[in-house]
């Protein structure tokens, strides 16, 4: 019997209801399998948004007055300051820390704060004694430290001092100069306030050997010894105001420091120092604030 072709199994396919799975190669043209197709890949992840932080503009650079100081040095007839209450009432001693104070007037030595507004009044009240004004001193911004010669070329002297707690030293000097150190800064956290701060030293005049320097590069210096009173006499001065420092009525004893500073062996009278720190600002402008009235000796 012969094979059915191919093309009888064609015609029977639709009877058969399409069921028959036939051979690779016969009938109608299979399908290639397909190669799985990859997953797509899921879209690059978006960039994160930065956000710009704006930063706050530098501040506005205020302008700082520079502060210079002006120290009078008058000297008077003793008493005509320091025993004088006209003076001191108009004189703020609370200005001084009050521990401060009582160290200052034990060793001598009286110290307040005065206004600009009543120079005149101070003015007038010095101006009935007779005056042997001081060249006046003038300290420029960035001046660390001022000397001010108080008694030069002293031959000998012995001096007491009482110090915080109390304790009475006493030394004796051979030939000296006695002088007041001035340092000024702006007052911190006070704008426009000046901190003043005044510090008496004894300079030996007779200079001695003194080794310096570790073991191994020690050297011989010839140098004049100082000897500094720590009274802590710091104020914190405003620019319509000055500082007044002056003797107290203990400098009568010569052995204070008030006397040994501030009081002088005049040829028919004592007679005493009275020294005003006034603080000056300089402008914008280039106008100093408010001056003083002018003082003897300018």
């Amino acid at each position: 019997m012969r094979k059915a072709g191919p093309w009888i199994v064609c015609l029977l396919l639709p009877l058969l209801g399409g069921c028959l799975k036939l051979p690779f190669g016969l009938g109608a043209r299979a399908n290639p399998p397909q190669a799985p197709q990859p997953e797509p890949e899921p879209p690059p992840d978006e960039p994160p948004v930065v956000q710009k932080v704006m930063e706050p503009a530098d501040p506005v650079a205020l302008f700082k007055p520079k502060v210079n100081l002006t120290i009078y040095h008058l000297r008077v007839p003793a008493g005509a300051v320091s025993r004088s209450e006209d003076f001191w009432k108009h004189v703020d001693e609370q200005a001084i820390d009050i521990a401060a104070h009582d160290v200052l007037y034990k060793n001598g030595i009286r110290a307040g704060r005065g206004g600009l507004a009543d120079m005149d009044y101070f003015v007038d009240l010095l101006e009935r004694h007779p005056i042997q004004p001081k060249p006046v001193t003038y300290a420029a911004a960035g001046a660390r430290l001022i000397e001010l010669m108080m008694k030069k070329d002293v031959p000998a002297q012995i001096l007491y001092d009482f110090d915080a707690q109390n304790v009475l030293t006493v030394r004796s000097y051979d030939a000296s100069d006695n002088v007041f150190c001035i340092e000024f800064q702006p007052a911190p956290r006070k704008a426009g306030d000046v901190r003043v701060t005044v510090c008496p030293m004894v300079r030996t005049l007779r200079k001695r050997l003194v080794p310096v320097g570790d073991l191994e590069t020690r050297e011989i210096e010839y140098v004049s010894p100082e000897k500094y009173y720590s009274l802590n006499l710091h104020t914190d001065v405003p620019l319509d105001g000055f500082l007044v420092i002056a003797p107290s009525p203990e400098a009568r004893n010569p052995m204070s420091l008030g006397h040994g500073f501030m009081v002088h062996e005049g040829g028919a009278e004592q007679l005493e120092d009275v020294v005003l720190v006034v603080p000056q600002a300089m402008r914008r402008r280039g106008k100093p604030t408010s001056n003083p009235t002018t003082l003897p000796g300018e």
